[in-house]
């Protein structure tokens, strides 16, 4: 998944800024929005009228997978694509 959403983003003529900054946003709203159809099959159910619970589904998938993976993935891209210096 990141992968092929980074490959997608990285054809688009913006800046390297601008290209972190729509694949983590990207990510991030994939991921609420897996937490949110998580929801809707399992936590209807189970946590019937508690919101936090929504919250929860939505939130820790979005901060965790979305954007922390994300984080780390973009680290170790950007240090695999970087040029070796001359020693």
């Amino acid at each position: 998944m990141r992968k092929a959403l980074w490959k997608a983003i990285s054809k688009i003529n913006t800046s390297p800024k601008r290209r972190r900054l729509l694949f983590l946003s990207m990510l991030t709203a994939f991921y609420a929005l897996l937490g949110l159809a998580c929801w809707l099959l399992f936590g209807q159910r189970m946590f019937a009228g508690r919101t936090d619970w929504l919250i929860c589904f939505i939130g820790y998938p979005a901060i965790i997978f979305g954007f922390l993976f994300g984080m780390l993935y973009l680290f170790n891209n950007e240090n695999r694509n970087r040029p070796a210096e001359d020693k």
